[in-house]
């Protein structure tokens, strides 16, 4: 489960001590010097409790039924903030032992979504900018169908010297993965430049 030697190697030029990230659905601890990082869910048990209760002040008992029927892929309602980042966890795992995607980094163990534990990465330092437009051309504007998690960096790393994705929890993640991930993974460049792009267009035209 523990990365071995040469691929820790890899760590050496970036901090090798304990990170802390956290999310809309799950929070990490990044432990670098292992190669590990370990994902945890977001439950919003006490939100849940408090929306619950305001419901009954204000007699809106229907409102407590209309939120408890939402299913838990939707982003509100009490079964998304109760059990979204068990779920993200969970598909995630599941996606990569079904696929074993090279596009995605390892999520190698998961508790029933309840903690998960994936490879490490070094951090995608890629403006958001120059990510986002390169997708987009990769994808032929195919990520618009999760732009939420395509257009953030923190979602990538590099391993191995390529870009990988490390939150995949969603459905729509794992729909633009399966067409184009093998595309990304091949043809991603690091250096791309979206206002050098942009400038050379400008120079063609004139």
């Amino acid at each position: 489960m523990l990365l071995g030697y040469k691929q820790l190697a890899h760590f050496s030029h970036w901090e090798k001590k304990m990170k802390f990230k956290n999310g809309r659905y799950r929070f990490v601890f990044v432990f670098p010097s292992l190669g590990i990082a370990i994902k945890f869910p977001v439950i919003r048990l006490f939100s849940v409790a408090w929306m619950i209760i305001r419901h009954i002040v204000h007699f809106r008992m229907r409102c407590i039924y209309q939120e408890a029927i939402v299913p838990s892929d939707c982003t509100y309602g009490y079964k998304n903030w109760l059990f979204g980042g068990i779920m993200a966890n969970w598909r995630e795992f599941v996606f990569f032992h079904k696929t074993k995607h090279p596009f995605l980094l390892p999520t190698r163990f998961s508790f029933f979504g309840l903690f998960n534990i994936q490879t490490a990465g070094e951090p995608c330092l890629i403006k958001y900018v120059d990510l986002w437009c390169q997708l987009y051309e990769l994808t032929d504007g195919k990520v618009f169908a999760d732009s939420h998690h395509f257009e953030n960096p923190n979602n990538f790393c590099f391993n191995g010297g390529v870009l990988r994705m490390l939150d995949y929890g969603s459905k729509r993640t794992h729909k633009v993965i399966a067409d184009f991930g093998e595309k990304i993974l091949k043809s991603f460049d690091p250096k791309y430049d979206w206002e050098e792009k942009k400038k050379a267009k400008v120079a063609q035209t004139q």
